[in-house]
């Protein structure tokens, strides 16, 4: 079993070179999803490959 928490205040870097956007939003998104993913065998890249998967589909439909 892995220790290793997901820590918001530790993925941030310093206020002058992280956007507003990224800070606000992209961010604490990000920390629920690694949250929910992290206990699980589930890759970054496997993550990668889901996303594109569904912009496939999207993208198909239109």
């Amino acid at each position: 079993m892995r220790d290793a928490k997901y820590r918001y205040e530790e993925s941030l870097k310093s206020p002058l070179s992280d956007e507003l956007v990224n800070t606000c939003l992209l961010r604490p998104v990000a920390g629920q999803i690694t949250r929910i993913l992290y206990p699980t065998r589930i890759t970054p890249n496997g993550v990668t490959a889901a996303s594109l998967l569904a912009r496939t589909a999207l993208a198909s439909d239109s």
